[in-house]
């Protein structure tokens, strides 16, 4: 009866599961998260209906957004926004020899997409609380990029 696989043994409490990598988060169907580490930047490609929620978790943490269409253009009606800048945090970042400037500086090559052309909308910074956030929707596909300049 032992040699039985579903043989079932009375008495004896189920194994308890077990946590492979504490502290990660469990995110909800079709949900995605990325972190700008402070002084960085990162390019994520976005499409139509998308949902957009950006956390300055710290608090007084300055944050850029920059939004490009399939096509090259800097435009930031694409969130439902208007400019307020010129990219100045990412200009600064790219001139660096970061690691991420340099695959920031790879994937605006590879879209032909020149940094002097691009207009920003600056979130956050000075007065922001921790925890507070901004949201956006999508209204047109192509790169969204994430600038987390530490000053702009």
């Amino acid at each position: 009866m032992m040699s039985d696989p579903h043989h079932i043994v009375s008495g004896l409490a189920p194994r308890p599961s077990q946590i492979w990598r504490p502290g990660i988060r469990v995110n909800a169907p079709n949900t995605e998260r990325y972190k700008a580490r402070g002084g960085g930047s990162l390019v994520i490609s976005i499409g139509v209906g998308d949902e957009i929620s950006v956390r300055d978790i710290e608090g007084l943490q300055p944050c850029e957004l920059i939004t490009v269409l399939s096509d090259g253009r800097s435009d930031l009606t694409m969130l439902g926004a208007s400019a307020t800048g010129t990219g100045e945090g990412l200009k600064a970042i790219l001139s660096g020899n970061d690691p991420d400037a340099a695959r920031t500086r790879k994937a605006l090559e590879r879209r032909g997409v020149d940094p002097a052309s691009l207009s920003s909308l600056r979130i956050f910074g000075g007065q922001s609380k921790a925890g507070e956030t901004a949201q956006f929707k999508v209204n047109a596909s192509g790169i969204l990029i994430v600038v987390a300049p530490g000053t702009i």
